[in-house]
């Protein structure tokens, strides 16, 4: 016993030893310093310090003593919780001179590494560390450094303590000793950043030697810690922009801004003269305004009513402001201006700043150009103002603005400063804040509050707006298309030129008709606007919302629709008002519409008459119409969908915009689709699956610029970033994802590590490789959620479908022969069945789930490219990527597909659902019945309380309902006794859940009281099932509570007593034990002492599997 204990002793003294080093800390505020401080370090030291706070919170490091060797010693620290995070510096120990010194995280994690050499030390270092919740702000800053070779850099910067951070760019800096030089950062010069996905944007402009002058002109992005890095528009060697532009003179990109609302970036292009718009999401480009323009450059918006600012040094130099599309162009301010380089705007005050490189000035007017005031005058004497000022970036923070200034004629090999001019003052002296070396190029100021305390008109759902959405004041919006593209009749989607356009004049205001708008309850009916089929002229709007009892869906038929003008439409949306996600608007233009059923049971439908201003029509208000007539049923059903996700046909394609990027909702009996509204951009989302108990849908997105898992809600809210490629490693290529919603588990296929894993849904998220060994291009994978086993493909050499259970074990492949690109996966557990379709060998084919009885299904033509596969009620659904070959034509305008190949015939063939221009990827099929068997669910039982029996008033009585079993798992328990309160116990997929009714004093008028007990599987009233008991209280016992609670109870007073006397003895029985085992173990010892402490070899075994 004496041996555990000193080996426990040592043990804990090691483990001490070994926290000193290698810690992490939780605590909100703390202490770290180095090992055996201050008595000195030991050489070759690698300690690991992590400190985590909660979610929200920041972390405040400040260093009182560091006195390291100051060649070859250090502690590094980053922000975050590993070594890969960005880093806030590397201390030797000379920085002990200028202590103590404040670090500030970014995040709720911060990691430290001391590192010490072979030789010398010191006495070490220590420090302490705060954290409180706090907002995230910081300045981003460009530089151009000493020379274009040297020293280009942007700067991540805490405002309050000014500490520079390097963000590192691709290779991390500039010129020869980059890998490719085109991928080096060169010369950055205005920037601005996107909190949405956390990506800067920015300018790059210089010339590099590579043999021949070879000029870098272009717009890049990359994430916050500088990875992902993206060129998003560049010129080529002669100079034009690559992107779609028809012009011929040379490009040259200077200033930059962002609006994240709109997902929209503005650019200013010197050569060509020309303000300029992009999408985030495609990069489509509309030129804004190219008319009158000299030398633009800097660009600020105001993003809530959709107005941008841009100074132009032309002659005479001004600043300008338009709406995003060009219109209501004006003049705001047009003297005394020369090189006015940097713009601040201030909506909420009605303020524009700006400075000037010429005049040497900071100055402000009202958005009008109005009230125009100079905040800063450099001095007048020649030496002063060349010597001592180049305002060149300019950003307005905290109520002060921040200005970089160059100095000496903006001589790059001497200092930059970042000035500061306070607004809170009526002063009209600027302050230096820092000094880097070389040039400091823009400014922008970033705080989180700036996004949150704006909205507009385009931040849901693009506006409904397939390509462009313009925001207009009071969160109102407008489509638009990008350059060779013109609205189409919905006023919402976009057509190349040469087709009919729509018209540009102003909205029309629907006349009201007496009887125009109807809600509807019953079952089934009639909806048709009054007076059909009298003619009426145009400038109508009629709206009817259809109302059906929960669980039921509704279906729409439309008999009759008015043929004589096109402008006659209806407008049909899956849900109760305006706002709700749209099918379609169908025009007599392209004839009935086909059969349209909603996926609850609410159905919006609004038939329009519009004026016709098209010039290929009569004028306005001369054209009719005679309306139009539908039916509609409704009926309980199950509830299903199915889930397609689409990507642009080509990253070069005009339709290559924000709703290209897309995930349907598709009705398999009907082929009725909408685009899930997304509150946030997509990007190229491939694979899809669906959890039931959050209703929840999860995808993979797969491109240039992204790599990431995804999730939101049914509804398309609550977007969230499950992985980023970038968080595992540098090599991850995330593409495949199946979600199994019984054991809360998501699989991914990672074909840049070559590997197959699992993750936790809740969070934290934990993550576990499954597979890695012998797997090399891992595609579809699909799960045997009650076995517990997952499938996947794997394209490499030879192509192969393998599965094994969750934890990697019994792993074994299924089929290995003539396959080549297996893109999809479909299983049907009960029936022994995998299936997969081939865009190599144009097959659909199955086999049992061990791989024999290999059946071809369906053998596709040359013109074929399966895809995704999904199995619902006996068919197979197919997404279908068309021609393959790659010629500019074929490939980039082919339709692509959703296919219906059915089960069960002699004659297999496939049947067209629906096609689309875009390209279709991953399909998943829904059934609320397919988690609901194998177990079915047990009855809820209430324990507490046995039938018949009679109660007394004052008892207490406590009562347990008990929900367990089935599959789909319990999502909640609702346990209501009708004279007390509801205790309702919310869950997320549980085996077994128990609610508890504590009633501490039974009532008379408790007496025939009755107790619910209701399970809830998968919040579908299908499975709801319920336990009722009822109650028996007897009122006349004397063995009611009073309100001192005591009790004068004779017999309660006897077991007082006989409780006294059994307490006492058990603390006799207690001592004696203590006294006895003293008396062991001096015996044990004395024995041990005999032997000389010979013992017999102890080993200490371990075992514990679980994700890491």
């Amino acid at each position: 016993m004496f041996l555990h204990v000193c080996l426990l002793v040592f043990a804990v003294a090691r483990c001490a030893e070994a926290t000193a080093c290698n810690s992490h800390f939780t605590e909100p505020t703390g202490s770290i310093q180095s090992l055996n401080y201050p008595n000195g370090y030991e050489n070759r030291l690698r300690c690991n310090y992590t400190i985590t706070v909660p979610v929200g919170h920041r972390i405040k490091l400040t260093f009182t003593h560091m006195d390291l060797e100051s060649c070859c010693d250090y502690v590094q620290i980053r922000d975050g919780g590993n070594g890969t995070a960005p880093s806030l510096g590397q201390y030797p120990g000379y920085r002990s001179r200028t202590l103590p010194f404040t670090i500030r995280s970014s995040g709720n994690q911060m990691w430290i590494k001391f590192y010490t050499d072979s030789s010398v030390n010191g006495t070490g270092f220590y420090a302490t560390y705060e954290s409180a919740e706090a907002e995230n702000y910081f300045f981003l800053i460009t530089s151009s450094g000493y020379s274009y070779y040297s020293g280009p850099t942007i700067y991540r910067v805490d405002p309050d303590s000014i500490r520079y951070d390097r963000i590192p760019i691709g290779n991390d800096g500039g010129g020869y000793n980059q890998t490719s030089m085109f991928d080096a950062l060169y010369n950055p010069i205005a920037i601005d950043y996107d909190p949405v996905e956390e990506k800067m944007y920015w300018t790059e402009e210089t010339t590099y030697w590579t043999g021949s002058d070879t000029t870098v002109n272009r717009i890049r992005s990359a994430h916050l810690n500088g990875s992902n890095v993206e060129t998003v528009l560049s010129a080529n060697s002669r100079g034009v922009v690559d992107h779609n532009s028809t012009s011929n003179e040379a490009a040259e990109f200077d200033g930059i801004a962002v609006d994240p609302l709109s997902r929209l970036i503005f650019y200013s292009d010197v050569g060509n003269k020309e303000i300029v718009m992009l999408t985030m999401s495609s990069h489509a480009r509309k030129t804004v305004v190219n008319a009158d323009l000299d030398r633009p450059r800097a660009i600020v918006l105001d993003t809530a009513n959709g107005v941008l600012y841009w100074t132009d040094w032309g002659t005479p130099a001004k600043i300008e402001r338009a709406n995003y599309d060009g219109s209501n162009r004006t003049t705001v301010v047009s003297t005394n201006l020369n090189y006015t380089n940097g713009l601040a705007i201030d909506v909420a005050n009605n303020k524009l700043y700006w400075v000037d490189a010429d005049t040497d000035r900071l100055e402000s007017s009202d958005l009008e150009g109005n009230g125009r005031t100079v905040l800063y005058q450099a001095p007048s004497s020649w030496y002063s103002s060349y010597y001592n000022h180049h305002f060149f970036g300019l950003a307005l923070f905290d109520n002060s603005l921040y200005v970089t200034d160059w100095g000496r004629s903006g001589s790059k090999t001497t200092y930059s400063r970042l000035q500061k001019k306070s607004l809170a003052t009526n002063g009209t002296s600027i302050s230096p804040v820092s000094s880097r070396s070389g040039r400091l190029n823009d400014i922008h100021a970033y705080h989180e509050k700036t996004l949150a305390n704006v909205s507009n008109g385009c931040e849901n759902n693009n506006g409904g707006c397939s390509v462009i959405c313009i925001p207009l004041p009071n969160n109102r919006s407008k489509c638009a298309c990008p350059d060779g593209q013109n609205l189409t009749y919905s006023g919402t989607d976009c057509i190349d030129d040469g087709f009919p356009k729509t018209t540009t004049s102003p909205p029309i205001t629907p006349t009201p008709i007496a009887g125009c708008d109807h809600n509807y309850t019953a079952l089934s009916g009639t909806i048709q606007p009054p007076d059909v089929p009298s003619w009426y002229s145009g400038g109508i709007a009629c709206t009817y919302v259809i109302t059906a009892p929960k669980g039921y869906r509704i279906t729409l038929n439309v008999t009759f629709m008015s043929s004589y003008s096109s402008y006659a439409c209806l407008e049909v949306r899956d849900g109760g008002d305006e706002s709700a996600p749209m099918f379609n608007t169908f025009c007599t233009y392209y004839g009935l519409p086909y059969e349209q059923r909603s996926f609850g049971n609410k159905l919006w439908v609004r038939y329009t008459k519009r004026f016709s201003w098209d010039p290929w029509y009569y004028s306005a208000n001369t054209r009719t119409s005679n309306g139009s007539i539908a039916t509609y049923t409704s009926e309980k059903t199950d509830d299903y969908f199915l889930l397609v996700a689409a990507s642009p046909r080509s990253y070069y394609s005009s339709s290559s915009s924000s709703s290209s990027h897309a995930i349907y909702r598709v009705d398999p009996d009907t082929a009725a689709y909408y685009r899930i509204p997304m509150n946030r951009t997509l990007y190229n989302p491939m694979a899809i699956d669906y959890d039931p108990v959050e209703e929840k849908i999860y995808w993979t997105e797969k491109g240039t610029i992204v790599n990431r898992i995804r999730s939101s809600s049914l509804n398309g809210r609550n977007i969230a970033t499950i992985l980023s490629a970038n968080t595992v490693n540098a090599e991850a290529v995330l593409d495949g994802i199946a979600v199994d919603p019984l054991s809360r588990l998501m699989f991914y296929t990672d074909a840049g590590n070559k590997e197959i894993v699992m993750l936790t849904m809740s969070s934290p998220r934990k993550r576990k490789i499954v597979a890695s060994s012998g797997v090399d291009k891992p595609r579809a994978v699909v799960l045997d959620p009650t076995n517990g086993v997952v499938y996947w493909t794997d394209w490499g050499t030879p192509a192969k479908i393998e599965r094994a259970n969750y934890d990697g074990s019994e792993r074994t492949t299924v089929i290995n022969s003539n396959l080549n690109y297996t893109n999809g996966l479909a299983i049907d557990v009960p029936h022994n069945k995998l299936y997969w379709v081939d865009a190599g060998t144009d097959l659909v084919e199955s086999s049992n789930l061990d791989g024999n009885g290999r059946t071809v299904l369906y053998e596709g033509l040359s013109y074929r490219n399966f895809f995704g596969l999904a199995l619902f009620q006996n068919s197979l659904y197919i997404t279908d990527q068309g021609y393959r070959r790659y010629d500019s034509y074929s490939y980039y305008s082919r339709m692509n597909y959703l296919l219906e190949l059915p089960l069960g015939r002699n004659d297999l063939n496939v049947s067209q659902i629906l096609s689309m221009s875009q390209t279709l990827n991953d399909i998943h099929a829904y059934h609320e019945k397919t988690l609901a068997s194998d177990p079915p669910p047990s009855a809820p039982t209430i324990t507490g309380y046995t039938a018949g029996e009679i109660k007394q008033a004052g008892e207490r009585l406590t009562l347990t309902c008990t929900v367990s079993g089935g599959k789909p798992l319990v999502t909640s328990v609702n346990f209501l006794c009708n004279r007390h309160p509801d205790n309702k116990t919310d869950v997320r997929g549980q085996n077994k859940v128990q609610s508890v009714l504590d009633i501490r004093s039974l009532e008379p008028e408790d007496d025939a009281m009755s107790c619910v007990c209701t399970g809830d599987w998968m919040n579908r009233d299908f499975y709801k099932l319920s336990e009722t008991i009822t109650l028996r209280v007897n009122g006349t016992s004397s063995n009611i509570h009073g309100k001192t609670g005591f009790s004068t109870d004779s017999s309660t007073s006897t077991r007082s007593i006989v409780g006294a006397v059994v307490g006492v003895g058990v603390v006799i029985i207690i001592v004696i034990v203590g006294i006895v085992g003293i008396v062991f173990w001096k015996k044990r010892r004395s024995a041990r002492d005999d032997t000389n402490g010979l013992v017999s070899n102890i080993q200490y075994t371990t075992s514990s599997e679980s994700l890491s």
